[in-house]
């Protein structure tokens, strides 16, 4: 099951636990949000509430969950051996703090307050970017995983450079030479579709053949997918810095789309061959979390289109955080956080005690009920922006911040639940 892991290489459990364990708690402020300012956070993307609840997102629950990943597969899946990795307890604390401070400056937006979080942010950043970038860029091979990890890494400095520089834009610090909208729909797109989708898309093709006995996906096909996804990377920014008709824009997009719809067809084809057919609660993460790339393939080009306002926007944008990403992250969560606690405490103790399996520490049952729970809840939540019931969204945001707390709690109750049988 886990061949192609350099186990022998793994972190010290701590650290990406930390990571792991910080990102419900944002889950839970994003529900919140949602319960207090309800359909006011889809009016505008210029609100600040809008950006408070963007953030808590793709940096609190997103960004937190694949930083601690990228500390557990660099030295255990691409062999990789990360320097520093001390450092990698206040790569956490500073974006931690950071964000805390971004989230307390937009809502009480003085300027004074806004030093404090962009020096967090940007130190907390430039140290995980380093240890990274030297690993990721000083290792040989060009396998389509490496690659993706590679391009998610640049996408990501350009992410956070873009975020700092807006930031000190709109605290007049300085003037940048081109249009706030363009330099927004820059860091939306190195961020989602840089940063995001090419580590997701990359690290898939490694872990589900490896976690699902599935057939290996590293060759051609792998490589056309991310190079059509290269392709809008590089002529997307162009068309908007240049601030060309829509119709350009959305032919400089069109060869990402084709390769995320490839990517969908792919994936869904190994899950269905695998080898174990057991049902799998995670399976169906994934499952879900394809469908939702699936919708947002076929209507993300929608967003360049003069004649679609803000809400379809919002709704599209929706379709790959909030429906794509959630499920295939607490698929992902699943899977690494049970496996990584066995192999810490465990795994040395195998022929001389009794040792739980994988399945004692997270049941299937618990999963299959917190899936369920999830993708229920994010159909409840489109089915209101899409009929304009907004006034249900206060109730399901409660709902949103109850389901962080459990999932907080189905961690937590995996990562202390062996130590009594390990003391």
């Amino acid at each position: 099951m886990y061949q192609g892991l350099s186990l022998d290489q793994a972190p010290p459990q701590d650290i990406p636990f930390r990571f792991f364990l910080t990102a419900p708690l944002f889950w839970i402020l994003l529900g919140l949000l949602l319960a207090w300012q309800g359909g006011d956070l889809f009016e505008s993307y210029i609100n600040l509430s809008t950006v408070a609840f963007t953030h808590l997102f793709t940096l609190g629950w997103l960004a937190m969950i694949m930083i601690g990943a990228f500390y557990q597969m660099i030295p255990v899946m691409v062999g990789g051996e990360v320097p520093f990795l001390e450092l990698s307890r206040w790569v956490h604390t500073f974006i931690l703090f950071g964000l805390v401070g971004l989230i307390v400056f937009l809502f009480f937006p003085y300027s004074q307050l806004l030093p404090w979080p962009m020096a967090a942010l940007g130190l907390g950043f430039l140290l995980f970017l380093s240890q990274m970038g030297k690993t990721l860029f000083w290792m040989r091979g060009g396998r389509p995983t490496l690659s993706a990890m590679r391009a998610s890494i640049v996408c990501l400095a350009l992410v956070v450079l873009l975020g700092l520089a807006m930031l000190g834009e709109y605290a007049s610090w300085w003037q940048l030479p081109w249009e706030r909208e363009q330099t927004r729909a820059l860091h939306i797109l190195f961020g989602l579709g840089g940063w995001v989708g090419l580590l997701l898309i990359g690290v898939s093709f490694h872990i589900l053949p490896m976690f699902y006995v599935t057939p290996g996906l590293q060759g051609p096909r792998a490589e056309r997918i991310l190079l059509h996804i290269y392709i809008t990377l590089f002529l997307l920014p162009i068309s908007i810095l240049f601030n060309l008709p829509w119709g350009w824009k959305l032919a400089a997009s069109s060869f990402g789309l084709f390769g995320l719809g490839n990517y969908v067809v792919t994936m869904w084809g190994l899950l269905g061959q695998r080898r174990r057919k057991k049902p799998d609660p995670t399976v169906w993460l994934w499952q879900w979390g394809l469908f939702y790339i699936a919708l947002f393939t076929l209507t993300a080009g929608g967003l360049w289109v003069p004649q679609f306002d803000s809400a379809f926007g919002f709704i599209v944008l929706l379709l790959f955080l909030g429906g794509a990403m959630v499920n295939i992250t607490c698929g992902m969560l699943f899977k690494i956080v049970p496996f990584l606690v066995w192999f810490h405490r465990f795994s040395g103790l195998i022929g001389r005690v009794d040792i739980p399996m994988l399945g004692d520490l997270l049941s299937d049952e618990v999963q299959f009920r917190f899936a369920k729970a999830l993708n229920g809840l994010i159909l409840l939540i489109f089915a209101s922006l899409l009929l304009r019931g907004t006034f249900f969204l206060p109730v399901l945001g409660v709902a949103w911040a109850g389901l962080g707390f459990i999932l907080w709690e189905i961690l937590f109750s995996v990562y202390r639940y062996p130590l009594k049988l390990a003391a």
